[in-house]
């Protein structure tokens, strides 16, 4: 018996990532310019979704199973629902941004924190995952593409390019004694 099948995701170009969708079991590969929904247990394509921008991330809301795509040349985040209909569109909120990068899901809030480029500050999203509408911007100064969510504490830490900074409750925090430098092995 095989116990490696090969699926042709043909169109595919420049990959960027995967992602599970435990709502709809579904497998989620995304390209600059095309979202392959793929069945696991099938091992067969279900559908691909057409991008007209050049997709940044793509991240999962495990409670609805939304499907959020950033991009990376332009200041927008569209949402697919767990049947793979487009349901809307988010531009951020600063006329500055340029590009919406790097998401992560808070599961204990149920929202979606999304990082964006900004000509002036770098800002992150919060958008509550109910109603997919922007409930929070908070302004992170030199922020990175990096963010990520901690379980424990339930909080969103983001890496800024001078300090680490926290949000949690809606109050975000800079942890100063968290210094960037070279690294030596």
């Amino acid at each position: 018996s095989d116990y490696l099948t090969t699926i042709a995701l043909t169109g595919n170009t420049q990959s960027i990532g995967m992602k599970y969708n435990s709502v709809n079991n579904y497998l989620y590969c995304l390209s600059k310019n095309i979202i392959f929904v793929i069945d696991p247990l099938l091992n067969t394509i279900i559908t691909s979704i057409t991008l007209t921008d050049d997709a940044y991330d793509l991240e999962i809301n495990s409670n609805n199973g939304d499907i959020y795509i950033s991009y990376q040349n332009i200041a927008d985040i569209d949402i697919y629902d767990y049947t793979n209909t487009f349901t809307t569109t988010i531009t951020t909120t600063s006329s500055f941004d340029t590009s919406t990068g790097k998401m992560v899901f808070n599961d204990f809030e149920g929202d979606m924190y999304v990082l964006t480029n900004d000509t002036s500050v770098d800002n992150v999203l919060r958008i509550d995952g109910a109603t997919r509408a922007i409930q929070t911007t908070y302004n992170i100064t030199g922020a990175t593409n990096s963010i990520f969510y901690e379980p424990v504490n339930e909080a969103i830490y983001v890496y800024g390019t001078s300090e680490l900074w926290k949000i949690d409750n809606g109050i975000t925090y800079s942890i100063p004694l968290i210094t960037t430098g070279v690294f030596n092995d």
